[in-house]
């Protein structure tokens, strides 16, 4: 609409005073370029304050999250003097930001005024000059014209400012959205699967039995039973190029076996664990999952068949039926009961006043440590993966509750290929392998028996005469 008056306007300036109409667009010409150096300096302003305003939440976020460090610590002074730091930052930044923007309207209302003055003296000049025929009757017209034009100049100027808001607001959010996606250039999937007459065929129905699915170029399909098998040849891998944290990663984990990863801290086992994920893809070499090379096989498709149960446990908010029923959305109650059995979970859950409708927060508060672990198992026993990930489960909980959630995790890695990454070496000496690492090395492998009998680097671990980070 503030267009469509723009326009005419114009056009009904030019037919009674092209002089004039002409100094009006200069003039019009000089206040937009005035709004653009103001909206550009709000522009930056209001940016600042979106990121203040971020520092602020996060910090709040943080401490609460952290309130009990800062207790113990009696750090409350430390922390309302970082807050008020952040807060004086942020009123600072959302002043200029206010009152940059608040000036705008103000400045050119005055501009308009200034321009309505200009035309009424350039006018009564012309007209007691005799200039393009211009009589008072026609400058009367022109100055009211010149007045139509504030209404949408003033509109152009407050809309700038709400746009100029929004753009700082939504800066964050664009950075985001520009970030590269997560690159999907697999096309096996996972399937259902069942014999018949001594083939693998695809079944819409859950068997327990799982198929990798290949489709070819020709338009036939084949199917490879999902055993477990994993292997690392070769591998190396960086987050940044030219600086491996990986070298010649050579490992072979037969279906049902469990390897177990030892090291010191940045030795590199959660990496390796990482990679079979592919939360990152490796520079060199290749990993293969039953005899194919992940980057073939679809994100979803990989994960779906991989278990994990990390140290630091995440529940969300809700039961706990509803969390051990976030591994499979799908499943009954009978199933997440068995779930909770099978983790040594119902144990605990059975005393809670609500049982498996107890509602929990997202960070646990109210289950210790172990119970949190508990239901990790259960949650990651209720997916059924063929392929279990255990990084340092176990080493954040006192060795009463160890033995409950060892057993738990016993229980789930029955009949599965197992990777385990413990600083407790007491839970992995039934392990069929247990490699050793080192600076992204792998320095030693065996059997716990035979590590002892070489004597290398696990037997200074055992026996206590080095220690992990």
């Amino acid at each position: 609409m503030a267009a469509v008056t723009f326009c005419s306007v114009f056009i009904a300036m030019f037919s009674i005073s092209i002089p004039l109409t002409c100094f009006v667009l200069v003039s019009v010409i000089l206040m937009l370029n005035v709004i653009r150096i103001i909206s550009r300096k709000s522009g930056r302003f209001f940016g600042a304050q979106q990121r203040d305003l971020g520092a602020v939440n996060g910090y709040i976020e943080e401490m609460m999250h952290g309130q009990k460090v800062v207790k113990i610590f009696n750090h409350e002074h430390v922390v309302m003097q970082e807050f008020d730091a952040l807060n004086d930052q942020l009123q600072s930044s959302a002043t200029k930001a206010n009152v940059n923007a608040n000036t705008l309207m103000p400045i050119m209302m005055n501009l308009l005024n200034v321009q309505y003055v200009l035309i009424a003296i350039i006018g009564g000049l012309f007209a007691i000059n005799g200039v393009s025929g211009l009589t008072v009757g026609m400058i009367a017209s022109f100055l009211q014209l010149s007045r139509s034009l504030n209404g949408p100049i003033s509109q152009i100027s407050q809309q700038i400012n709400f746009v100029i808001m929004a753009l700082a607001g939504a800066e964050r959010i664009f950075h985001l959205l520009d970030e590269t996606p997560e690159i999907d250039t697999g096309y096996v999937t996972l399937v259902n699967a069942k014999w018949e007459f001594g083939h693998l065929v695809e079944t819409t129905n859950r068997t327990g039995l799982w198929a990798w699915k290949h489709p070819h170029e020709d338009g036939t399909v084949t199917y490879t039973e999902l055993t477990g098998d994993v292997r690392f040849e070769a591998v190396d891998f960086g987050y940044v190029d030219h600086q491996m944290v990986l070298h010649d990663i050579n490992l072979f984990a037969e279906p049902g076996q469990k390897v177990a990863f030892v090291g010191a801290t940045g030795a590199g086992k959660t990496t390796i664990t990482n990679l079979i994920n592919r939360f990152y893809n490796i520079q060199e070499g290749k990993i293969r999952y039953d005899g194919i090379n992940i980057q073939k096989i679809q994100l979803e498709s990989l994960r779906r068949s991989l278990g994990i149960v990390l140290q630091d446990t995440h529940l969300f908010t809700g039961t706990i039926r509803e969390n051990i029923r976030f591994g499979k959305l799908d499943a009954t109650d009978e199933e997440v009961e068995a779930a909770a059995k099978l983790a040594n979970a119902d144990m605990f859950i059975n005393h809670l006043p609500e049982k498996y409708d107890t509602v929990i927060t997202g960070d646990g508060e109210g289950l210790s440590q172990g119970q949190r672990q508990l239901l990790a198992i259960a949650r990651a026993a209720i997916a059924d993966p063929p392929v279990m990930i255990l990084d340092e489960a176990t080493s954040s909980i006192d060795t009463r509750t160890e033995r409950i959630v060892q057993s738990g995790m016993d229980r789930l890695m029955q009949g599965r290929t197992v990777f385990v990454i413990a600083h407790r070496l007491s839970t992995i000496q039934n392990s069929d392998v247990i490699m050793v690492m080192d600076h992204g090395r792998i320095i030693e492998r065996g059997t716990h028996d035979t590590l002892l009998a070489e004597k290398g680097t696990y037997y200074q671990l055992y026996t206590g005469k080095i220690e992990l980070d």
